[in-house]
């Protein structure tokens, strides 16, 4: 019972991932309001966001080797 659960959740935990990553399409209304959607209108131009959640790279620190 235990492993199926944990089978389920990993696998719901690789397929969100994938949802997440939609284009997303800006265009105005008739008053010239911004409308934001994942479903391209006519007139509508892709937005390009920013990564989120990302961190620069660690710095490698040297280590000395060990005396023996």
């Amino acid at each position: 019972m235990k492993v199926s659960k944990l089978i389920l959740l990993a696998a719901i935990g690789l397929v969100l991932p994938g949802l997440s990553s939609a284009q997303i399409y800006e265009s105005k209304d008739a008053e010239g309001v911004p409308e934001f959607s994942d479903t391209p209108k006519a007139g509508a131009e892709v937005v390009d966001l920013q990564k989120t959640n990302v961190a620069d790279e660690p710095p490698d620190i040297p280590v000395a080797p060990r005396e023996e």
